[in-house]
């Protein structure tokens, strides 16, 4: 099949004075005009659109859609007129499959409705056969039941064997071809006229710093890019869309909580010790609802650790868990919409748009060049994770794992930060190393954390009958299974980071350019 191209036309009397010109200079068969309404969606943070597609539902059929070729990928038809959420609510097959690889844990939102009332024209040659076809369409964003006329749109669909019609048809001079766009420039001027921007959001920190530029302007970037993280995932929060906005909440508040308290010598600390308790609380307040939401996503993985005749007795632990989440959320909403935290938020962003910048600066730290102080931070922390990572033996209690692992995220952080100061191929060699270490210290954390949990509610009396009893210490005898797995797996994994080759590279990054 030969690619499709795209034209948007001038706004000179619309499809319909398109036609009647391209009809009065060639010998065509026009069809009668078709309507058809098409909803377009997307994840919050666009994880459709940056594996270059789009996903679409329209006469009753959902789409998987390229935005290389506008060919469809994956289709299924609708099961309900209950429009899916989340890749487990679709039928069972290819499409499902995709969408959740691609989706993981988020929902799909609504980006866009449009209406299109488009015309076929096929154009004939002296033989009277069809040499090329052309779509003419009438492009709309539907709102409130109401149509936005935006654009008038000119298809060309080639036919194997005549090129040279083509090219006549194109170089004809009684209409002129308007832009010409593939099919992700299209669908990128049918976002921006519904003020949707394909991209704009990303919880990864994207800062590209002058190594000269002073420390304290580059800290005063990264945590306004933190705030507008948490700024932008409240509303997500407070609607109970997905999971993943409370994640990027919490992340971006650690990553702040982590900015102020290593970054030192750029802000006055006393300035700066209200907001350090402001978001510790913020963080504290959010801890409970995570913990339920980690839960809840691995219920079917933890059932699967247990034999078959096990796995009803869970059955009541998650009925809690699901109704404590609830609770808990609704708690969480309550407090994003009270006055104290309005408050709260609007003097840290008074405090960073008013904070000083160079001019008579007195802090040991700001107006030095920023690369010089990340240098300094990262070399430090990074001896810190070896010391303590060093101290850890097969005996060791696992408040050390846990001690090790706040340190290890403290320099991830950092890394973030500035990551832009340093070679790229050399910061995604030690974050990789980094990262690997992380994920074993989380686990074997997250493991321990879940099991003092679930002996806990081994008490109540919820789950004094013999199957949830049984069930749940099966599940606790699972997890300490495991916990010993990745106490074992630690110290090879301590020993790849730690190694020779590793701080050879730390050393190489760290050179004063």
């Amino acid at each position: 099949m030969e690619p499709i191209e795209i034209y948007i036309m001038p706004k000179t009397g619309g499809s319909q004075s398109l036609i009647e010109e391209i009809s009065e200079h060639f010998s065509v068969k026009v069809t009668a005009p078709l309507k058809r309404k098409q909803v377009f969606f997307d994840t919050f943070d666009w994880r459709l659109y940056n594996k270059q597609s789009a996903f679409t539902f329209h006469r009753n059929e959902w789409q998987l859609i390229s935005l290389i070729d506008g060919s469809v990928v994956e289709k299924c038809p609708a099961g309900t007129k209950t429009a899916p959420k989340f890749w487990q609510d679709f039928p069972d097959g290819s499409l499902k499959d995709e969408l959740k690889r691609i989706l993981d844990v988020r929902a799909l939102l609504p980006l866009m409705s449009i209406e299109t009332s488009a015309r076929r024209i096929d154009v004939l040659n002296e033989d009277a056969k069809i040499v090329l076809r052309v779509y003419v369409e009438e492009i709309g964003l539907l709102k409130n039941r109401d149509v936005d006329e935006l654009l008038t749109v000119l298809k060309l669909l080639p036919l194997k064997g005549y090129q040279k019609e083509l090219r006549m048809f194109k170089q004809h001079g009684s209409f002129t071809l308007g832009v010409a766009l593939d099919f992700k420039g299209l669908f990128m001027q049918l976002c921006r006229a519904a003020n949707k921007q394909p991209g704009g959001y990303s919880s990864k920190l994207n800062l590209a710093f002058d190594l000269e530029m002073p420390a304290v302007d580059a800290v005063k970037i990264l945590l306004l890019n933190l705030h507008a993280v948490i700024v932008e995932n409240e509303a997500g929060i407070k609607a109970d869309i997905d999971t993943e906005f409370l994640h990027d909440f919490r992340v971006a508040i650690r990553r702040t909580r982590s900015a102020i308290s290593q970054i030192k010598g750029i802000f006055p600390e006393d300035d700066l010790n209200r907001f350090r308790n402001d978001f510790s609380l913020l963080g504290k307040s959010t801890n409970r609802l995570r913990d339920l939401d980690v839960y809840l996503l691995k219920k079917q993985r933890y059932k699967n650790l247990l034999p078959e005749f096990l796995q009803p007795g869970l059955d009541p632990l998650f009925d809690i868990l699901a109704k404590e989440r609830d609770a808990e959320q609704k708690k969480l909403k309550k407090y994003l919409n009270s006055e104290s935290y309005k408050n709260q938020k609007a003097a840290w962003q008074a405090f960073l748009n008013s904070a000083p910048g160079t001019a008579g600066e007195a802090l040991k730290n700001a107006a030095k060049p920023v690369l010089k102080v990340a240098c300094k931070l990262v070399r430090k922390k990074y001896k810190r994770v070896i010391a303590l990572g060093r101290k850890i033996n097969a005996d060791a209690p696992n408040s050390e794992f846990h001690a090790l692992r706040i340190e290890c995220k403290k320099l991830r952080y950092l890394l973030e930060f500035f990551y832009s100061l340093f070679p790229g191929e050399l910061m995604d060699v030690l974050i990789k190393h980094l990262k690997n270490l992380q994920n074993n210290l989380g686990d074997f954390n997250d493991l321990v954390i879940q099991q003092n949990n679930l002996r806990k509610y081994l008490e109540e009396d919820a789950f004094q009958n013999s199957n949830s009893k049984t069930a749940i210490g099966g599940l606790i005898t699972a997890l300490h299974q495991r916990q010993a797995s990745e106490r074992s797996a630690f110290f090879k994994t301590f020993e790849a980071f730690a190694s020779e080759e590793n701080s050879k590279l730390v050393d190489q990054l760290l050179q004063q350019r």
